[in-house]
């Protein structure tokens, strides 16, 4: 970022006669304190200032040789107001005020207030430490470059300058470049460890406090070292002396205006690659912050070396080399290095990088070692024509307009960054976004090395400069190139894929939010996952290697995004900034990061198999049985499946399971903080961080993430108010044309084939529309009907109409939802054979189904209703169901009906505590044990307990509750036991006030259920247990209206004694009930269930397989 520029600072020019200047009058008072050379050269002071001046390099130059680490810092932990993108000026704003103040300094600090260098350095120190330690509290971009860029740099400066005058007066005899070239090695040294400290300071202690640690740093180091540099006593009385005038004799001269052209040049490029360096390596090379961080070192440590061989090569009367060609060498170096290496980086490429880091560190640090060559050319110069020349001022001169070329460069680079496309080619570092920057700093280091052609005329210098702009243009195919403006994509997503549903809400949320620049287009490419179109060969090669949706391509893409976190973060920063605001996106980032970390299938799927728990497996290991693979399917399948094994392959393994659970409750639980925060409420579609703000990226994925948790059983990770808020949400335009009123969670045998849902696809074809127009989506089928070979059915009669249903359903690919639907089709026709049904009890029994769906729900709640649940109950079916799948071996809880009152809002209980708030009950004291068949205590189990109020009503029923009541979760102690206080069940009845009371009441039956308590088990490894207690002697014990009631779950109930009462802290005499509950597992589950599927359907001479748990016809 920055360069020391040390080299000789020659005494003030004599006339070839040895006749002194008339008009210099301090080379008089130099003469004349020159009486005691012991006391002022001695070794003791000058050991002293050397040391001194190597010191101070770390507090002048730290801070703007690592700046690349607060770079890459905001870029990912952006929480000001403003564009982060401006902060790329900060680094070379400081060293082009730096620069730019010092001829300046230089001339004051020669003369008049030579004797107060001292002084000046020390207010130099407060204003830097002042300016660190304020841009700890920055908020805003402006104050980051006001303290970081400019009033830091100006104390710096004042640092600088007096001290580095006073070193070169102190070695004004001999050993003058040596102690520059120390000086010089001191601050390379400072570039190389400084990066490593900073970035150690931000990632223990964070930004603000790393920036208090510099104040102190710098201002220790600089006190220390300035009482090491004191004024050489020729300047301390040089203020009482006449002024002279500044002799400007030089600016005559032509070699002025080419060296300074030269480093203008030279400096604005130079800035570039210590800026953006460590950005490039972790966006473009995917490397992580240590590495960025290790290539800012490996940047600014040749310059150890390169100072001193540079200022060598100049000073060295061996080599006869011109000025011009000694200054010239280092920046068209940097040319081949800038061109050849960073340019040509790719992937991966880190070899490359680092020799482009070695490389233009070597010959950019050394570049400033040459300026010595370019004093004596002018010097002599000046001689040949008798001229008066100051030394100070000339090199205060070329200060500032390096100067100049810092600040144009600064600037340069946030513009050429933010206009950077994006080819589809992908060509090397130049297809990148940082494409102009590389250019940029090429052509101006070519630029800097022009002196050593200031004597060709411009004829022969315009085709050159015209050929390196070219450049640019041989590596990023201009058909290729394309503004965001014009932008189009393609997402390949499947409908039921939680990833996918992410980046779809965030494309339908992104136009509606503030300063949104919608691409031109986002076609939808339905990727049917059904059929392993993930896994196909153009897509596995062409769109992504994962085998994942979603993944995106377009026209400024220069490689496919791959998922949904990087496709919606994309969208964001380039079309939707509104979705990533500054001042919440370190938050947004981090939470997103932690949400994709956790795998879906761990809390997808509530019910593996036993086998894939050990090992989930992918379809891929069956298409790589195949022979007629090519060679590059077959490695990119098993790059694939490597990646699956890694990822998915484990996720039911318990420890991961558990893992994954754990961490998504404490991020649900983080997020619901958030929206504490900011007001953000759950009784109405809001957003996380306010409505004000607006949706982000955040509540996009969000909100999908809920929702399936729900889907698939996993309610209780999320805390109340996210599952009010998702309730709420799930009616929202936006998730309305995301999902189209479907759950997250697909169940082919009741859904229906993916390809068929149209309408889930209904962005196929997205066109944002003009100027804020609503745009459109049209559907673009890709289904071809003569693909579709219907059986052909005919002649239908009574006799045939199965047969003809049965063979036309025959083309279904799911095994056993064809087997499902067969049984079923052939059960209804018996049904309707058997029974004669006529029209009239067929419309009867539509109408009847259909008053059921009206009044149906998602969550009974506050009066709403899921009537189809009670028409299974009553029929007996739900009970049918649950014993056929969670069959129970002896010695072990049998299960009973779930009933339609479970919700997923029960809050958590410690033991002991009341569940019932209900001021009428009588008190219930419930002791319970868990154990497995082996009369084992299990531990950790998670227990859901819920029951009605002493009127025979649910929390839910009441429409004015203002929350949870009635209901708990607990967890068993190591001894497998918990305990709470309820009040005693009562019986009550179904909702009977819809078809199904009206059935009931036809069929003259009562719609009671005896007085009992619901129970849920849950822990891995188990199979989930749903049952019930029930009292002995009920009156509707024998006649439950939802054939719940079995033998073993009837209990009596206790009376709590003195003991008990004490021990449990409830009142002698309340009810007492106790019960041990055996849980079996997973593996005895699965295994005793496709026994009994197996000895049932023998019975009933069917030949049939078991696959997953679940019969299918064996048709082998």
């Amino acid at each position: 970022m920055a360069e020391t520029e040390g080299f000789s600072l020659p005494a003030l020019h004599t006339s070839p006669s040895g006749d002194r200047d008339a008009l210099d009058v301090e080379q008089t008072v130099v003469d004349a304190e020159q009486t005691d050379s012991r006391q002022v050269e001695s070794k003791k002071t000058k050991l002293h200032v050397l040391v001194g001046s190597g010191i101070i390099q770390l507090p002048i130059w730290g801070f703007a040789m690592s700046y690349g680490i607060f770079q890459e810092y905001y870029f990912d932990n952006w929480t000001f107001q403003g564009d982060c993108s401006i902060t790329g000026v900060i680094g070379t704003t400081a060293n082009g005020v730096m620069y730019l103040s010092m001829p300046f300094l230089f001339a004051l600090f020669s003369r008049r207030w030579a004797h107060r260098r001292q002084l000046a350095a020390l207010c130099g120190t407060v204003i830097a430490c002042v300016s660190f330690f304020l841009s700890s509290y920055s908020t805003t971009t402006w104050q980051l470059i006001a303290t970081q860029g400019i009033t830091s740099a100006l104390g710096c400066a004042l640092i600088y300058s007096p001290t580095t005058l006073s070193l070169g007066e102190w070695y004004s005899s001999s050993n003058r470049a040596l102690a520059y070239g120390i000086v010089l090695s001191c601050k390379n040294i400072v570039g190389t460890s400084c990066p490593f400290m900073l970035r150690a300071l931000i990632d223990t202690y964070g930004y603000q406090t790393t920036l208090r640690a510099w104040t102190a740093i710098v201002g220790g180091t600089s006190i220390c070292a300035i009482f090491l540099i004191p004024t050489h006593p020729s300047k301390v009385s040089i203020h009482q002396t006449r002024a002279r005038k500044i002799p400007w004799h030089f600016l005559k001269h032509r070699s002025i205006y080419f060296y300074s052209i030269a480093i203008i040049f030279q400096s604005s490029g130079y800035g570039i690659p210590q800026t953006y360096l460590s950005t490039y390596a972790r966006d473009v090379l995917m490397l992580s912050q240590a590495s960025g961080t290790l290539m800012l070192a490996v940047f600014n440590a040749p310059g150890i070396i390169a100072s001193s061989f540079f200022g060598w090569l100049s000073d060295n009367k061996r080599i006869t080399l011109s000025a011009q060609t000694v200054s010239a060498i280092p920046p068209i170096c940097c040319v081949f290095a800038t061109f050849l290496f960073w340019g040509l980086t790719t992937q991966g490429g880190i070899g490359l990088l680092i020799i482009f880091s070695m490389t233009f560190g070597f010959f950019s640090g050394g570049y400033s070692a040459t300026w010595g060559g370019m004093l004596k050319q002018m010097e002599r110069e000046s001689a040949e024509r008798n001229e008066a020349v100051d030394p100070g001022i000339l090199y205060g001169l070329l200060n500032g307009v390096r100067g100049i070329g810092y600040v144009s460069g600064g600037l340069a680079g946030v513009e050429l960054l933010s206009a950077g496309t994006i080819s589809a080619s992908q060509r090397f570092g130049y297809g990148t976004s940082y494409g102009p920057l590389i250019i940029f700093t090429g052509l101006s280091s070519l630029l800097g090395g022009w002196v050593i052609l200031w004597r060709w005329s411009p004829k022969r210098l315009l085709p050159l400069v015209s050929r390196g702009l070219r450049i640019y243009l041989v590596f990023q195919s201009p058909g290729k190139m394309t503004k965001l403006d014009n932008a189009e994509y393609t997402l390949y997503s499947s409908p039921f894929s939680l990833y996918s549903m992410m980046a779809r809400h965030t494309i339908q949320l992104g136009p509606t939010t503030h300063g949104a620049k919608p691409p031109q287009r986002i076609t939808l490419h339905f990727v049917n996952r059904d059929e392993n179109e993930n896994l196909s060969e153009d897509y596995l090669l062409k769109v992504n290697p994962k085998g994942q949706v979603p993944a995106m391509t377009g026209n400024v893409l220069e490689q496919p995004l791959t998922d949904s976190h990087s496709i919606s973060l994309y969208l964001a920063e380039k079309h939707y900034p509104a979705m990533l605001p500054a001042q919440h996106a370190a938050v947004i980032r981090d939470l997103l990061q932690r949400l994709h970390a956790v795998p879906g299938p761990s809390f997808g799927n509530r019910n593996p198999t036993p086998a894939m728990r050990q090992h989930n497996p992918s379809p891929a290991e069956d298409i790589l049985k195949r022979t007629d693979l090519s060679p590059e399917y077959r490695v990119a399948l098993e790059t694939k499946l490597e990646f699956h094994n890694n990822n998915y392959g484990i996720a039911f393994q318990p420890a991961i399971v558990a893992k994954a659970r754990a961490d998504l409750e404490t991020i649900f639980t983080e997020i619901t903080d958030h929206r504490r925060e900011s007001g953000a409420s759950d009784t109405e579609a809001g957003w996380t961080f306010g409505n004000k703000v607006g949706p982000t990226v955040l509540d996009s994925h969000l909100l999908p993430f809920v929702l399936r948790c729900i889907d698939a059983g996993s309610a209780e990770l999320v805390p109340q108010e996210l599952q009010r808020w998702a309730g709420l949400m799930a009616k929202s335009p936006g998730w309305e044309k995301v999902m189209h009123g479907r759950p997250t969670q697909y169940n082919r045998s009741t859904m229906g084939p993916v390809e068929d849902m149209q309408e889930m696809m209904s962005l196929s074809k997205y066109e944002p529309g003009r100027k804020g127009g609503a745009g459109k989506a049209v559907y673009i089928s890709k289904m071809d009907p003569s693909l579709v070979k219907i059986p052909p059915i005919k002649d239908l009669t009574i006799e045939n109409i199965t047969q003809n249903v049965i063979l036309i359903n025959s083309l279904c690919e799911d095994a056993r939802m064809k087997y499902v639907l067969e049984r079923l089709v052939t059960h209804l026709h018996d049904f309707a054979r058997e029974t004669r049904l006529s029209s009239d009890e067929w419309m009867a029994g539509i109408k009847f189904l259909t008053e059921t769906g009206k009044i149906c729900s998602d969550v009974r709640q506050k009066g709403n209703k899921q009537e189809f649940i009670l028409l299974s109950d009553i029929l007996g079916l739900s009970l049918l169901v649950d014993s056929i799948d969670h069959p129970k071996p002896a010695n072990s809880t049998e299960g009973t009906v779930l009933g339609p009152f479970h919700t997923h809002e029960a809050p958590s209980m410690a033991h002991g505590d009341n569940m019932s708030q209900d001021p009428n009950g009588e008190p219930l004291l419930v002791i319970c044990n868990i154990k497995d068949r082996a009369d084992k205590p299990i531990s950790g189990v998670k227990i859901d307990i819920w029951e009605t109020d002493s009127a025979g009503y649910y929390d839910v029923q009441h429409a004015d509750r203002s929350g949870p009541d009635g209901r708990c979760v607990m967890t068993s102690d190591e001894k497998g036991q918990f305990w709470f206080r309820a009040i005693k069940p009562v019986p009550y009845p179904i909702p009977h006030d819809g078809p199904v009371g009206m059935l009931l009441r036809r069929l003259r039956r009562h719609s009671y259920r005896p007085s009992h308590m619901h129970f849920m088990f849950e822990k891995e490894g188990y199979d989930r247990l749903i049952t019930a207690l029930y009292l002995r002697n009920d009156p509707y014990e024998t006649s439950d209206a939802v054939f719940g009631v079995k033998n073993t779950l009837v209990v009596d109930l206790g009376v709590v004694d003195a003991t008990l009462a004490a021990k449990y802290g409830i009142a002698e005499g309340s009810w007492l009930m106790t019960y041990d509950f055996v849980l079996v597992t997973d593996a005895e589950t699965s295994a005793l269930r496709e026994h009994n599927s197996q000895v049932a359907l023998d019975k009933l001479g069917r030949k049939v397989k078991i696959v997953n748990g679940l019969p299918i016809p064996d048709l082998d």
